[in-house]
């Protein structure tokens, strides 16, 4: 399947299984999933079907709000949060947001795992170096009407996050255990380095009988 963020689709989830959408999930107003013919619009890779996420649906009115969240999860002990919000005066629209997540070494029911069939014990059945920290800002506006609309969308994704220190390499014993344990919340490595900057402009146009979208 193929993921597709305001008509743009996402690939870097294709550079493995430690690489994930580079999407803040708190800016997403709508997800549908596409079957069928339509689907073929966005490439051969969504033979499957395409998620097409979208952003919050712009107000109807003159006004402005927002919403605040925070966010906390036991496993890893994330914690963080996000601000979004949006607004129109007239045809103008606008809107914005800004989230920010810590997270530490991932827990699992185990205190010992096999790399290589090598027994590799976890301290407090941490997964050593798993921590990670995301920090996301994204930006919108432009002009919305019946017939015509034109809208910009800036965002920028990032994100640092650490891999299982005994399971990269071809050397799982050869680790540092007492410098990984230090610490459930530190970042050493291996770890990756994410940013994805986004500049996207939609406009719409009625023709009457004809409707024509360009990005």
């Amino acid at each position: 399947m193929a993921t597709v963020e305001n008509g743009i689709k996402h690939e870097g989830q294709q550079w493995g299984l430690d690489h994930g959408l580079e999407i803040d999930q708190f800016s997403v107003g709508s997800a549908e999933v596409l079957k069928g013919a339509s689907s073929f619009l966005y490439g051969s890779d969504a033979i499957g079907g395409v998620i097409r996420l979208s952003p919050p649906a712009e107000l109807q009115e003159t006004g402005f709000k927002g919403q605040f969240t925070l966010l906390t999860k036991s496993n890893n002990a994330t914690f963080g949060g996000s601000l979004q919000a949006q607004g129109r005066k007239g045809n103008w629209v606008f809107g914005g947001g800004f989230t920010h997540l810590e997270y530490g070494d991932y827990r699992v029911p185990t205190d010992t795992v096999y790399v290589y069939n090598y027994a590799v014990r976890l301290k407090d059945r941490h997964v050593r170096n798993t921590a990670g920290r995301e920090t996301h800002f994204q930006l919108r506006g432009g002009y919305l009407s019946d017939r015509f609309s034109s809208i910009f969308y800036l965002s920028n994704y990032h994100t640092k996050l650490g891999f299982f220190a005994n399971a990269h390499g071809l050397e799982p014993r050869g680790v540092d255990t007492a410098l990984y344990d230090k610490s459930s919340r530190d970042i050493g490595f291996p770890s990756q380095t994410v940013n994805h900057l986004k500049l996207i402009n939609r406009n719409f146009i009625d023709l009457d009988k004809h409707k024509l979208w360009i990005d």
